[in-house]
């Protein structure tokens, strides 16, 4: 579910004599194949604005999983909303995947697209989907994830886009304001950057089926005499089968991109994509000297990552899931979950020991900073030659302070992060 805003004088407040109005866009899961928009700029009164089945999207959404992500873009002779307001999300999930853990090698009838859709009118103004040659040719398997949409160049409009599939493929998207969409002056270009799962081998086994669910994470780390590169945090695992899917061997990843300027079609069609060869194994026991290209840390026997992770001076946090021994296949109330902390440009933990452990009533949520309380760090870790997307940067003398949580679990460190604290608002009279 993504709120959004259109119009009015950007104060941050709903006021409809400003001309604000604020949208509210959701997708469906596994409820159906439907996206949808409601304008709900008086709560009391929702509106009704539009409904995008699968029909209207080239029959390939069969369950509506990817959340839609705001951004602007502008598109030279489109009929726009005024704001250039888009939604961009995939075709999601491709129900096969409920029964069968093996790799698809034939891939998947449903899921596997990429749309852009007028926010405001709900037309769709550009798409991808699976083609015979080139790049696009490797879109063979479905997106259930959110897009991670970026305004690399702060210009106010989005020029960037990551997102993961179920064949353990990271794609990368690269957008051309401006453009007519067309053959000669394309809109946007994209490509696999990297092949991390069964796909990636000649003969595809189930123990390297990995899967990507959770939109990535990315941060743009600025290093002193170095290359800048955009860091790409994220892990797989099979959120369809949490708890049945202990075979496949799941990976949390590092993946470093130095390709800061927008690629050409051309490009992306010659692109090699990185694997598991081109990257640093680590045990996040100790700093390493990573690849240029990233690193990457195998879980556990049934341990799964089944939720975004989250990058704050230069250490990636993330949760994942571990699995019990049980006859049930759906029942996700047992197991135990773990939390992490990892330099991003040293591989080394954060946490006093590898990884926290937790009891959990469900699956891991994403980690979230809520307030400061002065917890001390306990490692010295630093990334002083780097600056995430946030703003921020980290010192090798500092103490930690704030409190992480995952769901309703209080994780005992944190990390440094100065003054960032995440603020959430509330109005007093909302239920």
């Amino acid at each position: 579910m993504q709120p959004g805003e259109a119009g009015g004088d950007g104060d941050g407040e709903v006021d409809v004599a400003d001309g604000d109005r604020v949208f509210l866009y959701f997708s469906q899961g596994r409820g159906g194949d439907n996206y949808y928009a409601l304008d709900v700029t008086d709560k009391a009164h929702p509106k009704y604005m539009w409904t995008l089945p699968s029909s209207t999207l080239g029959n390939l959404v069969q369950q509506s999983w990817s959340t839609p992500a705001l951004g602007r873009v502008k598109i030279s002779g489109a009929t726009q909303n005024p704001q250039k307001l888009v939604l961009i999300f995939t075709a999601g999930f491709d129900s096969q995947h409920e029964t069968n853990q093996n790799y698809r090698s034939a891939g998947d009838t449903y899921g596997n697209g990429i749309f852009m859709v007028d926010a405001v009118r709900g037309n769709v103004l550009w798409s991808k989907t699976r083609t015979v040659s080139g790049a696009f040719s490797k879109m063979t398997h479905a997106i259930p994830s959110e897009v991670a949409v970026m305004d690399t160049n702060s210009d106010g409009w989005s020029d960037r886009m990551y997102v993961g599939d179920l064949a353990g493929q990271l794609w990368r998207f690269d957008i051309y304001n401006g453009a007519t969409n067309s053959t000669s002056d394309p809109l946007v270009t994209g490509g696999v950057i990297a092949s991390l799962g069964a796909k990636a081998e000649s003969s595809p086994t189930i123990a390297n089926n990995r899967r990507f669910y959770n939109k990535p994470d990315i941060s743009k780390f600025v290093v002193s005499g170095g290359a800048n590169y955009y860091n790409i945090a994220i892990g797989s695992g099979d959120r369809a089968h949490p708890k049945l899917n202990t075979t496949t061997l799941d990976h949390f990843y590092s993946i470093h991109d130095y390709h800061l300027e927008p690629l050409s079609q051309s490009a992306y069609d010659s692109y090699i994509p990185l694997n598991l060869s081109n990257l640093t194994q680590i045990d996040g026991t100790t700093s390493v000297t990573i690849s240029g290209n990233g690193w990457w840390l195998p879980m556990g026997a049934g341990e799964k990552i089944l939720a975004e992770s989250i990058t704050v001076n230069g250490t990636v946090m993330f949760t994942t899931y571990v699995p019990t021994a049980s006859s049930s296949t759906c029942n996700v109330s047992t197991g135990g979950g773990r939390a992490y902390a990892l330099s991003i440009e040293a591989g080394k933990k954060y946490f006093t020991n590898l990884y926290e452990s937790f009891a959990t009533t469900g699956l891991p949520s994403q980690i979230t900073i809520v307030n400061q309380t002065g917890i001390t760090r306990t490692d010295g870790t630093s990334s002083s030659s780097s600056t995430t997307t946030s703003g921020s940067s980290s010192s090798s003398s500092a103490t930690a302070s704030g409190t992480c949580l995952s769901g309703v679990s209080i994780l005992g460190s944190c990390m440094q992060f100065g003054s960032m604290v995440k603020t959430f608002w509330q109005d007093a009279g909302a239920n």
